[in-house]
């Protein structure tokens, strides 16, 4: 491979040059920097080649209204990249706040090296919500407290802090920081936000800490307070305070609703991105050599969703990241860029499938997979479709694809999907027999709705491994059929699963892999089909790998490529030969 365009020694003073952004100079532990500080999105121009020192920090989680969860700090993750050309440089936005669960903040980026946003925060009788840190949860109406939402990305931050049970205070959680857990509710305090980080180390000067979470909003207990940078939850009808804009705090959650407009949670902070460049100090010369793999082409799927139980729905397919050359990514997104890797050991996760139902929410949504910090989510699990005798109208749960939702009487909407991963999930049939869910959406088309045998949307081809395989399918629906099984809801092509029509047989698992969803199960007697295990594919030019030791998965060629598989988890290592 090229590396940096020869093989030779490397020193510190190599770092690349570069102009936007605000620039000034700074001192980090006796070393010199060129600091670019970017608040808002932009562009980094690089005019020469070389290594950059980034760190970025993610829109904080927006508080949830309505004595609501605290809103997830914007998490953060530090890296060495090599840039050879200009790049986009992303600041996301904080979570926006209402009445409801607070949305996630957005994504951080420096070309593909992503941040992703804080977690909202979860309103009245919800748990809040899965970014790079966790919103904090909300009371129930009655009964035991609903733990935090959980962070994503260990690295980048911790999760949302747990509600109060149940109670006349209905005292909420806070949002998890980038340096620590949300505080946990009592049933008549609201926890505090969880701690941010200082971003001296970086960037240099006196102790600053960001990234906190916000205070959990209460009915008339006593309110938490955000900290580093997140906003105060509140006990009144005022709206709670937003996180701070460019430290990627979380929003405070709301607190008393005695009007249309009152009870609003807080927005959450903008985040910021920082990137600097070393110009002088004491380490100059210590850094002997940096190997590069570049034109790293992935494909990265999560676990597919499980199939619900009695005339149950199937399961959304795992969410589909693709970056090969033509191909696309789930939803209908374009293929995603290449990747630039530097040496070092990457932990490569590949999701597990969720099981299949065996009872009303006894079915689970997918794992995520991950690698370089590119997340595939979990397809969502298919609904519970035994509506018209439990009074259960279950929607299909969001995921990389969503699940389908329940069926007769009255047909249930199917979970929406993560965008440029996958598509949603079909709702349920409402013209009696067969009874069945919607199909579970596939990365490449939606779950079929409102039909008597909904099948899983079809996923997508790729040829990364140099032969076209399908993955990413949809599970298809269950249903029951009076004395007369004459079909069933097929899944979608790329593994999904079957539903089954006949009592005592289980709805087909997606197959392993391939990340697709499980099939619904029939009227009784027998389960969902679980979700297919996710896959994570890497593979790049032979020639690339010139001088350079690269493992990992399980290595194969085609034409000019070199590909690791990996069918579980495991480590990807670049190192000099």
């Amino acid at each position: 491979m090229s590396i940096s365009g020869a093989r030779k020694p490397r020193l510190a003073t190599e770092y690349g040059i570069a102009s936007g952004g605000t620039e000034t100079d700074i001192t980090v532990s006796g070393i010199g920097y060129k600091l670019h500080t970017f608040s808002a999105t932009g562009t980094l121009s690089v005019t020469q080649p070389g290594w950059f020192d980034v760190l970025l920090v993610g829109g904080g989680g927006a508080g949830a209204g309505v004595r609501g969860g605290g809103g997830g700090g914007g998490g953060r993750l530090q890296q060495t990249i090599y840039l050879s050309s200009n790049v986009t440089v992303t600041v996301g936005g904080g979570g926006t706040s209402g009445l409801t669960s607070g949305t996630n903040g957005g994504h951080s980026a420096v070309a593909n090296f992503t941040c992703v946003g804080g977690g909202g925060g979860g309103a009245a009788n919800t748990a809040g919500l899965r970014g790079s840190t966790g919103g904090g949860s909300a009371a129930p109406n009655s009964g035991s407290s609903i733990s935090g939402g959980t962070s994503l990305v260990s690295l980048a931050g911790f999760d949302g802090g747990a509600s109060g049970a149940g109670s006349n205070n209905f005292s909420a959680g806070g949002g998890g920081g980038t340096g620590g857990v949300g505080g946990a509710a009592t049933n008549t305090v609201s926890g505090n936000g969880g701690n941010g980080f200082d971003v001296s180390t970086f960037i240099g000067g006196s102790v600053s800490n960001i990234g906190g979470g916000g205070g959990g909003g209460s009915y008339i207990g006593t309110a938490g307070t955000g900290t580093h940078g997140g906003g105060n939850g509140t006990n009144s009808e005022v709206t709670a305070s937003s996180g701070t804009a460019n430290q990627g705090g979380g929003g405070g959650g709301g607190g008393l609703n005695a009007s249309s407009v009152s009870g609003v949670g807080g927005a959450g902070g903008s985040g910021i991105v920082y990137i600097r460049r070393r110009v002088s100090g004491s380490a100059v010369g210590t850094l002997t050599y940096q190997p590069v793999l570049n034109n790293v082409e992935y494909l990265v799927i999560g676990g597919g969703g499980g199939g619900g139980l009695r005339r149950g729905a199937g399961g959304g397919a795992g969410g589909y990241r693709c970056s090969v050359v033509g191909e696309t990514s789930g939803g209908g997104a374009s293929a995603e860029s290449q990747l630039t890797v530097s040496s070092g050991t990457y932990t490569i996760t590949v999701g597990g499938g969720g099981a299949g139902g065996n009872g009303r929410l006894s079915n689970s949504k997918g794992v995520n997979s991950s690698a370089f910090n590119i997340i595939a989510e979990g397809g969502g699990r298919g609904a519970y479709g035994l509506a018209n005798l439990d009074g259960v109208y279950e929607i299909g749960q969001d995921g990389g694809s969503g699940g389908g939702g329940s069926g007769y009487p009255t047909a249930s909407i199917g979970g929406a999907a993560e965008p440029s991963q996958g598509y949603a999930g079909g709702s349920g049939y409402t013209g009696g027999e067969p009874y069945g869910g919607g199909g579970g959406g596939g990365s490449g088309a939606v779950g079929t709705s409102n039909s008597a045998f909904p099948n899983g949307g079809n996923g997508l081809s790729s040829s990364i491994n140099g032969t076209s395989t399908a993955r990413g399918g949809g599970g298809g629906a269950g249903g029951y059929y009076q004395g007369h099984n004459t079909s069933v809801g097929s899944g979608g092509s790329g593994g999904g699963g079957a539903g089954s029509l006949t009592n005592g047989s289980n709805g087909t698992a997606g197959t392993a892999n391939t990340g697709g969803g499980g099939g619904g199960g029939p009227n009784a007697s027998a389960n969902g089909g679980a979700g297919g295990s996710g896959v994570v594919i890497v593979r790049y030019p032979t020639a690339n790998a010139t001088g350079l030791s690269v493992t990992g998965g399980t290595i194969t060629t085609s034409g000019s490529y070199t590909i690791h598989t990996f069918n579980s988890s495991g480590s990807f290592t670049v190192a000099r030969a």
